[in-house]
């Protein structure tokens, strides 16, 4: 409930103020001076296209031709998209928007801070502005300002949380938008106080019911970045909302401070503390969840939703094994699996827990080179027992196309997933693994391509959905664009190892495997997963280094025993030395195991050359593919 009170403290508002001053005119000449200075400089040589990108829109504003920088006229003139391009689901423009006003930054903040002139790119849109740089002697009044405007999020949080420190209770005059529209909230992540008792797991699991509970009310969408999200990606993204939080524990006591952000203005238009008791954990949680989701729901809407019913019947352990699953990390999914299982046992008829519990392994079963075949038992079992609860649940028809994909039932396969997007057009899990298992593997590529974008177009900042596309475009022999894909990826989760992995496979097939060597060395030495030792031995044949090649075939033969050995990563590495006779054989018992990998022989350039050998009609009959 909310703390009592509140009348008693000022109000407070919190405002952006915006750079007015009028600066000189600065000459043609001057600008393209100075962006020669840039593209010169390390910052710059090192990003090729968004050089171009930079040029090329300096270019168009020095012409006066500012008309032609949309959206489409950069994807066709900078980054060579057809007239086929979407940016419903091809984000070129707007990723490469990002990283380029990143290098803005980095480059004034370094080499270019004593610069004469700033070439900027201010959101929304894509014409730039030029500015002199009042660094060297900014003004008391210039400074502040330009403090506030880089800040402004900063500061409100920490606004937000020196008053919970207080105990000081902010109340702040809401916006309220129009009944009618729907607003676009971007949940982050709730953060915890340092050394406070409560600690990130509970926050993380708060928030997951905050969003399920956001997700449920009329007029709102909602978005869950993995991490902060700042103004310039929120309007990117079309955000209308920031919803931040801090969670802190005093004795037997909660305390949930929150506030939201208008996207656009930059101002703090709602904020509220509510308070529990911390007998019961989950109690407390769902119970300061659902208070605040009743008033963010209000204040956005003027409606505030029913109370009963809802969220409130969700097992805790199906909302902690939620928030564990978008780390997308092993030991998190089977954190994740693992509360799954608990939900079950807490409700028994709960159909979702039975569908995420079958996602978990299914996601499980993918992360691993080798199938384990009591998982996916176990993973078909939980989402049939969905499905038998509930016929209708969207993600147990997707798990349960999963199933059919590993044994090989294409049509099945469909079946349930042509169902899973028949009752939800928008779940992007299904589109995800529509694309990812069935249609790639089945040759069905463009397909595929269409719906792994589909699935980032909804998720705009899911790791999983970004990375899914990256396998298809290299299927598709583009592999400039499945680098690139890599790069945005990595925005998201730097250095997880499958990047390094995916980066050496897109070099091998790309014909750089010196380039691939490096890459793949590293994801070894991170993994010790046979997949990167089988491809890094590969791109050692390819780099004429055939003893090395040799060498680390006869490590994955004696390292790992019958059960671990992955036959696909022995195929990989024998067809890069030429040994298509064992490389076939090899790859057909990867069919047979149901290796996850295995199931893309068809698609993958990796075995091109096999393809054209009359025993590869073995491979295409392992996966139950038409044979000809």
């Amino acid at each position: 409930m909310p703390l009592t009170g509140a009348e008693t403290y000022p109000r407070v508002v919190v405002t952006t103020v915006r750079d007015q001053q009028t600066h000189p005119a600065v000459e043609p000449e001057e600008i393209r001076s100075q962006l020669a200075r840039m593209l010169d400089d390390e910052v710059f040589r090192t990003s090729p296209r968004l050089s171009a990108f930079l040029r090329h829109v300096v270019e168009r504003k020095l012409e006066g031709k500012t008309d032609d920088l949309g959206e489409f006229a950069i994807a066709h003139e900078v980054f060579g998209r057809d007239a086929s391009f979407d940016s419903r689901i091809d984000s070129i423009v707007r990723v490469s928007a990002r990283k380029l006003r990143a290098k803005l930054v980095s480059y004034y903040e370094g080499a270019g801070s004593s610069d004469p002139i700033r070439i900027l790119l201010p959101t929304p849109g894509y014409v730039p502005a030029f500015e002199v740089n009042r660094a060297a002697v900014p003004s008391a009044t210039a400074s502040g300002n330009r403090a506030i405007r880089t800040r402004a999020a900063a500061v409100s949080a920490m606004a937000f949380v020196i008053a919970v420190v207080a105990g000081i209770l902010v109340w702040i005059r809401p916006d309220t938008p129009s009944p009618a529209s729907t607003a676009i909230v971007a949940v982050l992540p709730l953060r915890t106080l340092p050394s406070n008792a409560a600690d990130g797991t509970f926050a993380e699991a708060m928030t997951a019911e905050i969003v399920a509970q956001l997700a449920q009310a009329e007029g709102i969408s909602v978005l869950v970045p993995k991490e902060s999200l700042d103004f310039e990606q929120s309007a990117e993204m079309s955000v209308d909302y920031l919803l931040e939080g801090v969670v802190v524990q005093s004795r037997d006591r909660l305390r949930l401070t929150a506030h939201i952000t208008a996207a656009a203005s930059q101002h703090l238009s709602w904020g509220d503390s509510f308070e529990a008791a911390v007998t019961d954990p989950i109690d407390a949680q769902r119970g300061l969840a659902q208070e605040l989701s009743r008033a963010v729901v209000e204040s956005l809407t003027g409606t505030p939703p029913p109370r009963e019913g809802g969220p409130s019947t969700v097992p805790g352990a199906y909302v902690l094994g939620k928030a564990s699953m978008n780390r997308w990390t092993e030991p998190a999914m089977q954190r994740s699996a693992e509360s799954f299982a608990r939900a079950i046992e807490e409700d028994p008829d709960f159909a979702p827990a039975y569908a995420s519990h079958a996602m978990a392994l299914r996601i499980l079963s993918f992360m691993s080179s080798n199938p384990d075949h009591d998982r996916l038992a176990r993973a078909r079992a939980s989402a049939e027992r969905a499905l038998e609860l509930d016929p209708d649940l969207a993600e147990a028809h997707a798990s349960l196309g999963g199933s059919e994909v590993f044994e090989h039932d294409w049509q099945e396969a469909e079946r349930h997933f042509r169902r899973a997007l028949e009752i939800d057009p928008d779940h992007a899990t299904a589109h995800h693994m529509y694309g990812m298992l069935s249609l790639a593997a089945t040759g069905r590529l463009e397909e595929a391509e269409r719906e792994l974008r589909r699935a980032t177009a909804l998720q705009p900042l899911s790791l999983w959905s970004h990375l899914g596309l990256v396998p298809i475009l290299y299927f598709r022999e583009k592999y400039d664009e499945a680098l690139d894909q890599l790069e945005s990826t990595g925005e998201l989760a730097p250095g997880i190892p499958i990047l390094d992995r995916f980066r050496g496979q897109v070099l091998i097939a790309s014909g750089e495997p010196s380039s691939a060597i490096e890459e793949l060395t590293r994801a070894w030495e991170r993994t010790a997963d046979p997949v990167d030792l089988g491809l890094l031995a590969h791109a050692r044949a390819a780099a004429g280094e055939t003893d090395e090649a040799r060498r680390l075939v006869r490590r994955l033969e004696d390292a790992f025993d019958a059960g671990t050995r992955s036959q696909w990563s022995l195929a990989v590495a024998l067809v890069g030395l030429g040994d298509d006779a064992a490389a076939l054989e090899h790859l057909r018992a990867a069919c047979e195991r149901r290796e996850v990998w295995a199931l893309y022989a068809a698609v993958d350039p990796i075995f091109r050359d096999l393809r054209s050998l009359s025993g590869f009609r073995k491979i295409r009959a392992a996966l139950n593919l038409h044979v000809d």
